[in-house]
């Protein structure tokens, strides 16, 4: 992400890394998504 956005704190913030239940709740949500291409959908994981 650094290396598109390079101005920090003018598009974006990190503020810290994900905890495990909460990647993996994002990666559901992705996953249970109307809208998310079935292509995307067959790269995550199962």
């Amino acid at each position: 992400m650094e290396d598109v956005y390079k101005i920090r704190g003018v598009d974006y913030e990190v503020l810290d890394m994900l905890i495990d239940s909460e990647f993996i709740e994002v990666i559901n949500c992705i996953k249970n998504s109307v809208s998310t291409k079935r292509k995307i959908k067959r790269l995550l994981p199962d």
